[in-house]
């Protein structure tokens, strides 16, 4: 009787210990998972396009910032949301929890540094549109970092689909945060 209670004790460890390792790998984000992280590889092609961007763009602001300048000065904080590991690091990492934490942080105060030069500064309309237009893009960018966080049913596979759209919408948002800066340089200078 021992012999079957202690047999028994250890096919259910087993098992358990089976479907933990399967949910952790499976689901990497679910309650049951063991690390709550993901590794996440960039695309190298992307990769490399955005980093040139960035440097083009860094480039253009090191060259026209203005000194004692409101809006130079904004940027220059707003250019390190771009410049995150997450975005920059061309090595496989891992995502976690922490990682989506710090990346909303990062989002959250590049929002408000945006909302107070909306609040602030004045624009011609064509600046302030790209201003508005970097405003809902960050805020969005702070709606999907936080889906992907709070993704504790979705597999691996959609986790990883998810962290690439959330990268690949920040990457794009460059954009914006350049031709707002370039139209604000020309219409001031």
């Amino acid at each position: 009787m021992k012999k079957t209670i202690i047999k028994t004790a250890a096919v259910l460890l087993v098992l358990t210990m089976l479907m933990l390792g399967f949910a952790t790998w499976r689901y990497p984000f679910s309650a049951f998972s063991l690390y709550h992280a993901v590794t996440f590889d960039q695309h190298n092609l992307l990769f490399t396009e955005y980093r040139k961007e960035l440097q083009q763009f860094k480039n253009y602001y090191h060259n026209h910032k203005k000194q004692d300048d409101v809006t130079s000065d904004h940027v220059q904080y707003i250019l390190q949301a771009y410049q995150i590991p997450f975005l920059t690091n061309d090595k496989a990492m891992k995502i976690s929890i922490d990682t989506l934490d710090e990346i909303i942080a990062v989002l959250r105060k590049t929002r408000d540094d945006i909302v107070e030069l909306a609040f602030t500064e004045k624009y011609d309309e064509e600046t302030r549109n790209y201003l508005k237009l970097m405003l809902i893009d960050f805020l969005s960018l702070e709606e999907q970092a936080q889906h992907v966080k709070n993704a504790s049913g979705d597999s691996r596979k959609v986790l990883h689909l998810q962290i690439r759209n959330l990268r690949t919408s920040m990457q794009s948002n460059l954009g914006h945060l350049a031709t707002f800066y370039k139209l604000y340089i020309e219409t001031t200078s």
